[in-house]
């Protein structure tokens, strides 16, 4: 389900930007800014300069900053393609969600903490592992040195 249905056309509701390759759409740490939605092209999330996700044509970026109450982007966005997005406008989505019904709002604004202590949870595995796998190297080629002596 989606909430614009396949007659909308976006181009009368939303002014829209064109990404060449490597064009940065926003940065992790931005402060508040519009959302996104994907009309061609392909966009990689990063987060500390890592491979997070990848959007594609019809998905939306950039919407945590209104609807989670939150004071800056969680994500970079990076243009892997030459592409085309539509702006959706801060105001307009702080729009939507004023509109909406307080449980709703209740909803999104939950969520986040949630979502931040999942995000900090997969960056200290990944840290983890990395550490495991150093130190798996470092044994390794221990074990040779002494094999060879």
């Amino acid at each position: 389900m989606t909430f614009f249905d396949k007659n909308t056309d976006l181009s009368k509701m939303f002014s829209s930007r064109t990404l060449e390759k490597n064009d940065v759409l926003f940065r992790e740490g931005d402060t508040l800014g519009d959302a996104y939605i994907i009309k061609f092209g392909d966009i990689e999330l990063q987060k500390h300069k890592s491979k997070i996700e990848l959007v594609t044509a019809g998905e939306i970026v950039g919407i945590f900053n209104v609807f989670f109450d939150n004071k800056v982007r969680m994500y970079t966005a990076i243009a892997l393609t030459k592409g085309e997005v539509f702006i959706i406008p801060e105001e307009y989505l702080k729009a939507l969600l004023d509109k909406s019904d307080p449980f709703v709002k209740y909803c999104f604004r939950t969520f986040l903490p949630l979502l931040t202590r999942f995000s900090d949870q997969f960056e200290n595995k990944v840290s983890n592992d990395t550490k495991v796998n150093k130190l798996d190297e470092e044994n390794d080629k221990f074990k040779k040195m002494k094999m060879t002596n």
